[in-house]
């Protein structure tokens, strides 16, 4: 039963390393049709801090985004308790009724250093390791749980990092080729790597590091203003200041003569118009 087991889980960790790859590749996708709208261009440290934050809501955002969807799924398979076809959580019992056999059911019990977990009420029982039947052997870092998928996110890459265990591997498949062990020596943000639980890769969209490449050469020269205007405030020095004031006073003693003149030729006209259309009316006395 191990090995429908381990055949089991494997298929689903390929299963979810596609899911995981596809989520990326749409949420990409998304992503890069949104358009950057502004009022006006932006300078570079500005453009730099809107990329960053656009960023930081997607690397943050899409690993949440697939395990609230994967927390659904594993909470619905757990909440209904279908039986699945390898009986890892519930046992099909027959009991003969005279010439009938009754059929039941029975949750899977684990005892472990003396605690039984109890599949009906927990969906994180285990067996610490999967055993191979056929050759006596286990599988260092892979356990069987209540759901093949529970065991999965419950195991550790640890196998993989260990010759002899993927030797057992190679024996189980009956392949004559023993593939090398992974190197553990490979910086990584899980850290181990090797007994890092699957489920938190599967969390973290199996991704090592983010990358992100903007350019803003690139986005000034498709945003770039048809025309420029501005404006700046400038303080006037003592220089200028004193020129204003000589050319003032130059201007004024120039023009005021003139102004002053043509007021009094003005004013002398209307005055003597004045004059020619008053009218004498002589008084008569007794």
């Amino acid at each position: 039963m191990d090995g429908k087991v381990l055949s089991t889980q494997f298929r689903l960790l390929a299963a979810l390393c596609s899911l995981a790859n596809n989520t990326v590749v749409e949420r990409i996708r998304i992503l890069s049709a949104r358009e950057l709208v502004t009022v006006e261009p932006l300078s570079r440290r500005s453009f730099d801090d809107q990329i960053h934050s656009i960023v930081s809501n997607f690397i943050r955002e899409t690993p949440r985004d697939f395990r609230r969807t994967l927390q659904y799924v594993n909470g619905m398979l757990h909440a209904n308790q279908f039986q699945n076809f390898l009986s890892t959580n519930w046992n099909l019992v027959t009991t003969p009724v005279g010439k009938l056999h009754k059929f039941s059911t029975s949750p899977v019990s684990v005892n472990e250093s003396g605690q039984i977990c109890s599949c009906e009420t927990s969906s994180t029982c285990t067996r610490s390791k999967l055993k191979n039947m056929n050759y006596g052997g286990t599988f260092t870092g892979l356990v069987v749980g209540c759901l093949p998928v529970h065991g999965l996110r419950l195991s550790t890459l640890e196998c993989f990092y260990s010759s002899e265990c993927l030797t057992e591997l190679a024996k189980f498949v009956k392949s004559s080729f023993v593939p090398s062990p992974l190197n553990q020596s490979i910086s990584s943000r899980f850290t181990p790597i090797s007994s890092t639980p699957i489920g938190t890769l599967i969390d973290e969209l199996f991704i090592e590091s983010w990358q992100n490449s903007s350019n803003y050469s690139s986005y000034y020269s498709i945003c770039a203003p048809s025309n420029c205007r501005y404006t700046y405030v400038e303080r006037n020095d003592f220089v200028y200041t004193l020129t204003t004031i000589l050319g003032l006073y130059g201007g004024l003693t120039e023009g005021l003569p003139i102004v002053i003149w043509g007021s009094l030729q003005v004013y002398w006209k209307i005055r003597e118009r004045i004059k020619r259309h008053r009218r004498i009316v002589p008084i008569n006395s007794d």
